[in-house]
């Protein structure tokens, strides 16, 4: 799978903040006003636009992001300017499906947030076609 490199300050705020570190223990960092240790446990192998419909969600949730300006994050990344439109709509809709289905398995303030978020990226997704 190729990809095209991108400069680290051409990224949004939120995603800047996301510094992977593979030191000890310790592999993932998000950085605001202190450090978070994340985990990234879903890491597969995919089309190489899949990451980028991952911050929609996350730019949304965390970054306080319109689903339109998170995009506009998107289309910075070579990628994602080439992803099929059918294929993202679908992959929204699987996004806040599987959000929605671990909001119901176990509930709070984060996961709602994410369910949010992806739930309003489907629907602007949605909106589009």
């Amino acid at each position: 799978m190729a990809t095209t490199p991108v400069s680290f300050d051409d990224l949004p705020e939120p995603v800047r903040a996301a510094v992977e570190a593979r030191t000890g223990s310790i592999r993932n960092l998000l950085i605001t006003d202190r450090a978070h240790r994340v985990d990234w446990g879903w890491a597969t192998r995919g089309a190489a636009w899949l990451d980028a419909g991952y911050w929609a969600v996350w730019l949304i949730a965390a970054g306080g992001h319109l689903p339109g300006e998170a995009e506009a994050w998107e289309e910075r990344i070579p990628a994602w300017r080439s992803e099929p439109a059918d294929g993202v709509e679908v992959f929204a809709e699987a996004n806040a499906r599987i959000w929605e289905e671990i909001a119901e398995a176990d509930p709070d303030p984060w996961t709602d947030r994410m369910v949010a978020a992806a739930q309003r990226w489907r629907d602007f997704r949605k909106g589009r076609s």
